[in-house]
């Protein structure tokens, strides 16, 4: 368990506020999901949130190496491996707060893009 930390949506830089929450959706799992007969492993965190760092053409680089083994943009932040209702699972996209965002256009714009076209491609296939 985490202990709860306050803070404001300004005092943290916007990837630790969304890995504070996603903590926070961890500790709850840990103890719900016990209580619903599921196994702890049935919610896990997707890596996809990478820094990537140095000049430009080594940040292409990083990307090229991480596309190569399967990241993709759009993917949610957590998975939820349990089938319900004929749907596979759950995806969970953890967002910072509307706050941290600079301009008020961003906010419709987080990753929408990316994660449309993933939604699309993963439709027909359930």
């Amino acid at each position: 368990m985490t202990e709860d930390l306050v803070v404001t949506a300004r005092s943290v830089r916007p990837q630790f506020h969304e890995e504070l929450e996603q903590r926070k959706v961890i500790d709850w799992a840990e103890l719900q999901l016990p209580a619903w007969g599921l196994p702890r492993e049935c919610l896990f965190a997707v890596p996809n949130g990478a820094h990537l760092a140095g000049t430009f053409e080594q940040r292409a680089r990083q990307m090229r190496r991480l596309k190569s083994i399967g990241f993709l943009n759009g993917v949610a932040d957590l998975l939820l491996t349990v089938p319900r209702r004929g749907r596979p699972g759950l995806g969970i996209g953890m967002k910072k707060p509307r706050a941290m965002f600079r301009f008020p256009s961003d906010l419709g714009h987080a990753g929408a893009k990316e994660k449309t076209r993933l939604a699309e491609a993963q439709h027909p296939v359930g």
